[in-house]
């Protein structure tokens, strides 16, 4: 009897682990993919984005450019800059607003704009220059002043167009369903679900292994299962294997300046799992090693006769 319910137990613990090691995989690829949403992953992963070579990879924006009469050094100059980078840290925060079904009005104000021109007035001036060159006519000092002057008039209408359009965003996606799913994505309920499936499933195996704490050797043989493949994918996402996929699915060189960043941001957050599991398997074997070396020292005690057994 006591063989067929350990041949039943090894049944049940075997089909249990591989739902597991499901669940193990799906989780921190899930983590990654859903922490883009997150405001400092978001605001990172677009000011990672090199957007002056997303310009000069785009041959049709480069000649949307020109006949605007806008030289692509002064778009390449802009974008590279870091008014640019101020600017769209807080708008990444406003579009997080947007997937959330949460803005009002944007996060660049007339006081922040007026810091940022304060900050980087030097090459707000350089840039003013490459776009207008009949600025060229006034002084630094005097270019300066005038943008200067010029700012509390021209941000309210800034400002104005840019909640316009986000919010005109916002009513898309809540019209189409897609705020609700990013709020779903971006919230902590799918990968909490994930990770309490996770431990019922890692509880049922163990008490289907409860034997000499034979539970844990499979635990930690299922998460280093699992964590291979997460290993593999996030150091796939991180490398130059990403870049000749990505090319080959998407010719088009200026998507790939701005997927790349974003495939990078997802690869370290999978790594990071993949490495959690490979340590938690480890762990869980070397428990399992160590609680059978103190077994085993125990059953050699207690089969050594004592001196006065001998005597």
């Amino acid at each position: 009897m006591r063989a067929f319910f350990n041949v039943l137990g090894i049944i049940a613990a075997t089909l249990l682990s591989f739902v597991l090691i499901a669940v193990l995989i799906t989780a921190p690829i899930w983590q990654g993919f859903s922490g883009l949403l997150k405001p400092d992953v978001l605001e990172k992963t677009i000011t990672s984005i090199d957007l002056a070579e997303v310009v000069a990879e785009s041959s049709d924006l480069q000649q949307a450019l020109i006949d605007e009469g806008i030289a692509p050094e002064a778009i390449e100059s802009l974008l590279s800059s870091n008014t640019f980078d101020e600017v769209v840290a807080l708008l990444s925060k406003d579009a997080l607003q947007v997937t959330k079904g949460q803005f009002s009005t944007t996060a660049l104000t007339a006081d922040e704009l007026q810091d940022i021109f304060n900050r980087n007035k030097a090459e707000i001036v350089s840039l003013a220059r490459q776009f207008a060159p009949e600025t060229n006519i006034l002084t630094d000092d005097q270019l300066g002043r005038l943008l200067e002057t010029s700012l509390p008039t021209l941000a309210p209408t800034l400002i104005s167009e840019i909640d316009k359009t986000l919010l005109d965003l916002q009513t898309d996606l809540e019209e189409e369903g897609a705020a609700k799913a990013l709020q779903l994505a971006a919230g902590p309920i799918v990968i909490a679900v994930m990770l309490g499936t996770a431990f019922v499933l890692a509880v049922l195996i163990f008490l289907c292994r409860l034997r000499n704490g034979e539970g844990l050797i499979w635990l930690g043989v299922d998460s280093i299962l699992a964590a291979l493949p997460v290993l593999l994918l996030g150091i796939g996402m991180k490398s130059s294997m990403a870049m000749s996929v990505g090319t080959a699915m998407l010719p088009q060189q200026e998507l790939m300046a701005v997927l790349l960043p974003v495939l990078s941001a997802i690869g370290t957050t999978i790594l990071i799992g993949g490495a959690v599991l490979l340590a938690l398997g480890i762990v869980l074997i070397a428990g399992f090693v160590l609680l059978r070396d103190r077994r085993l020292k125990k059953q050699r005690a207690a089969a050594t006769p004592s001196m006065g057994e001998i005597a």
